[in-house]
C-alpha cells in the first residue's frame, strides 16, 4: 500500500503544481466573470495575481514533503546492511532567488548481495540548512571511515538512507503551508485596505 501511495505522490509532485497554475489562471478569469460582489471579485483577482508563483511552489513542497514522509515511514521496513563513509563535509547551494543554503554532503559505500553501491542520501528528504554550522553538525554525525548502518529499498537497492528521521520532510510541509497561506492573507489584506481606502 505504501508503494502505491509513493507512486501516486511521485506523479503528483509534477502534476499538482501544473494543475495549480491552471487553477490560478481559472481563478483570475472567474474574478472577472460571474455575479461576484466587487469585494469578492477583487479578493479573487488579488489572490490569483499574488499566488501565481507561491501557490504552485507551495503545492509542490506539500506533495514532495508528503512523498518524503511516506518514504521515511516505508524505510522503517527496509533491510539493513553495513556501509562505510568515504566522504563527509558540506557544500553550498543557491536556491530561491539566489539564497545561499548549506547542505551536508556524506558519501558512503555499501554492498547488497555482493553488488557494490554508493549513496549520498542521509534522510528521505534532502537536508538543507541556512547555517553552515548546522550543516556541519549534520555531516559530523558521519565521519570519514565510520562504519554506518545503511537502509536500502529492496526494490531499488541503489536507493538508500542513513537516518530514519523525517525532519526535512516535515520542514518541507511547513514551508508549503506558508507558501499556500501567504497569497490568501495578502489578498485579504489588499482587499480590506481597498475597501477602507
Amino acid at each position: 500500500m505504501e508503494n502505491i501511495v509513493r507512486k501516486i505522490l511521485a506523479v503528483l509532485r509534477i502534476a499538482a503544481p501544473l494543475l495549480t497554475v491552471c487553477g490560478v489562471a481559472g481563478l483570475y478569469n472567474a474574478s472577472n466573470a460571474g455575479d461576484w460582489t466587487p469585494a469578492i471579485a477583487d479578493f479573487l483577482q488579488s489572490m490569483a495575481l499574488i499566488g501565481f508563483l507561491p501557490l504552485p511552489v507551495g503545492v509542490y513542497f506539500l506533495v514532495d514533503g508528503l512523498f518524503n514522509l511516506v518514504s521515511a515511514r516505508s524505510a522503517v521496513h527496509w533491510p539493513e546492511t553495513k556501509g562505510k563513509v568515504v566522504s563527509s563535509g558540506t557544500r553550498q547551494t543557491f536556491w530561491d532567488y539566489g539564497s545561499l543554503w548549506h547542505v551536508p554532503q556524506v558519501i558512503y559505500r555499501y554492498d547488497v548481495g555482493g553488488v557494490p553501491f554508493e549513496g549520498d542520501t542521509i534522510q528521505t528528504a534532502r537536508l538543507v540548512f541556512s547555517s553552515a554550522s548546522e550543516a556541519a553538525e549534520a555531516s559530523t554525525r558521519f565521519p570519514v571511515s565510520a562504519e554506518v548502518t545503511v537502509r536500502y529499498d529492496p526494490e531499488r537497492p541503489d536507493r538508500a538512507i542513513l537516518d530514519l528521521g523525517d525532519d526535512a520532510a516535515r520542514h518541507e510541509i511547513v514551508v508549503s503551508l506558508w507558501a499556500l497561506s501567504a497569497p490568501i492573507v495578502l489578498a485579504g489584506l489588499l482587499t480590506r485596505l481597498d475597501l477602507l481606502g
